[in-house]
């Protein structure tokens, strides 16, 4: 692996600037291939290098991408603790990109407890500065965050406007990775609205160039909400398939929550296609990963998969 190459030719060179760089590069690349585990580690030594050579910039930086992988993960508290020393430091640096940056992780993970409304004002906060300094690719991110915020509350039409505006965004600068991220949400909205069969041709190229990019963990997000849309249609059949495909490829990777929304998915379509008792073993390991998780998204997602796990037609 090149990244290991470069990271024994600076150890080697006593370069620890450059070691630090080196190693949030792989811990990035970690992340993304699901290895987040192993990520956290890269970006934790990164961080404690840049501590010990009072590289405030990179502690910022190092900080902030240690958050993003807890994030990934869904350790909500942790990737919290880390966005917040973020905002400190961006405020000590006097930097409005990371200032708005991580106000928009905040939001984040205000979004995945579900608190739609405090999720909402930080991001009108950060998309004000977005435009201000003129970061149309952050800005994207921004209203992609908005548009679930906006979903959450049932206000899908300003969530479609929201998302749209993101997608122009992304395709306008040529920024893929972005924009096949933010094609599942575009896909989520138009499920919203009642238009499943919208939604499939979202999901649809965004699991193709997630599978492209290497992504797997977000492909199979997007096969998930695949099976959503199918089950939205009473096509019960196809939502199962894309419902175990997203469950076999999130077994690899190191993500409970998501493998557990997968699982009660699946849990679903199987009861909708009226296979009861098949529906019971999948809901009741969703039951068991989500016992790791207490927020209130974690309390409405429990009450789902023991409503799916129970004996009854």
């Amino acid at each position: 692996m090149t990244g290991e190459v470069a990271l024994r030719s600076v150890r080697m060179l006593g370069d620890r600037a450059g070691e630090a760089e080196i190693l949030e590069s792989l811990g990035k690349a970690k992340v993304q291939s699901g290895a987040v585990r192993e990520g956290i580690g890269y970006h934790r030594t990164a961080l404690s290098i840049r501590r010990d050579l009072d590289d405030l910039p990179g502690t910022l930086s190092s900080v902030n991408a240690l958050g993003l992988a807890f994030l990934r993960r869904r350790d909500l508290d942790d990737a919290l603790h880390c966005f917040e020393e973020a905002r400190d430091i961006a405020g000590r640096l006097d930097s409005d990109y990371w200032s708005a940056v991580s106000t928009t992780n905040i939001a984040q993970v205000h979004l995945d407890a579900g608190r739609w409304a405090e999720a909402e004002r930080r991001l009108r906060w950060a998309l004000e500065v977005y435009r201000v300094i003129g970061d149309r690719i952050c800005e994207g991110d921004c209203l992609h965050g908005l548009s679930g915020a906006l979903r959450g509350q049932g206000r899908f039409t300003e969530a479609l406007e929201a998302i749209d505006h993101a997608l122009t965004l992304a395709r306008a600068d040529e920024y893929p990775v972005a924009e096949a991220l933010w094609l599942v949400e575009s896909a989520r909205v138009q499920c919203g609205l009642g238009h499943p069969d919208h939604a499939l041709t979202a999901l649809q190229r965004s699991a193709t160039m997630q599978r492209r990019f290497g992504d797997r963990v977000r492909e199979a997000v997007a096969l998930d909400v695949t099976g959503e849309a199918y089950t939205q249609l009473g096509r019960h059949e196809d939502a199962t398939r894309f419902h175990r495909m997203a469950v076999s490829a999130l077994r690899d990777a190191e993500n409970p929550w998501l493998l557990a929304t997968a699982l009660t998915n699946l849990a679903r379509a199987l009861r909708g296609s009226g296979a009861v008792e098949d529906a019971r073993e999948p809901a009741l390991e969703a039951l068991t990963l989500l016992e790791a998780f207490n927020d209130p998204a974690a309390e409405t997602a429990r009450a789902q998969a023991a409503d799916l796990a129970a004996d009854k037609a």
